[in-house]
């Protein structure tokens, strides 16, 4: 019982705004967290010196991560899942097919591509985001103008 109430004070520490021990979210993310640190640094969360190996953490191999690092690699994996999408549909039909869920999945990781963008203030990133998007929402257009000509 004494390391349980010692992980969630702990925890508390690491991840002050999810309250890990209090809330049922919190204790789902804490053996997520756990699986995803390195080796050896499980043991670290478990003492008083917990913020060692959070910062270590956080600055993985000499790169900030933070939410919006997160954040951002989800946008990638929309936008993966997209080419996912496209492959299996075009296997499938045995022919080379973009299926109306490819442009969804673009149009949806190009959205979290732009708060991303927003966040960190990258101009280049901004731009090709906005100009990705327009050819993405033309394409569902025509998808849907061709759906309802039929």
């Amino acid at each position: 019982m004494e390391s349980i109430q010692r992980v969630g004070r702990v925890s508390e520490t690491v991840f002050p705004f999810l309250h890990v021990q209090k809330t049922s979210f919190g204790r789902l993310i804490l053996p997520i967290v756990y699986i995803c640190l390195p080796l050896g640094s499980c043991e670290a969360l478990t003492n008083s010196r917990s913020w060692v190996c959070y910062n270590y953490f956080m600055n993985f191999v000499g790169f900030h991560v933070d939410f919006w690092t997160i954040w951002g690699f989800a946008a990638q994996g929309v936008f993966f899942s997209s080419f996912v999408i496209q492959w299996l549909k075009s296997e499938k039909e045995k022919n080379s097919y973009l299926p109306k869920e490819f442009w969804y999945l673009r149009l949806l990781g190009s959205a979290m591509t732009f708060v991303y963008v927003i966040q960190r203030k990258d101009l280049v990133f901004l731009v090709a985001t906005v100009l990705q998007s327009i050819m993405f929402m033309r394409n569902i257009t025509l998808i849907h103008q061709a759906k309802n000509d039929k």
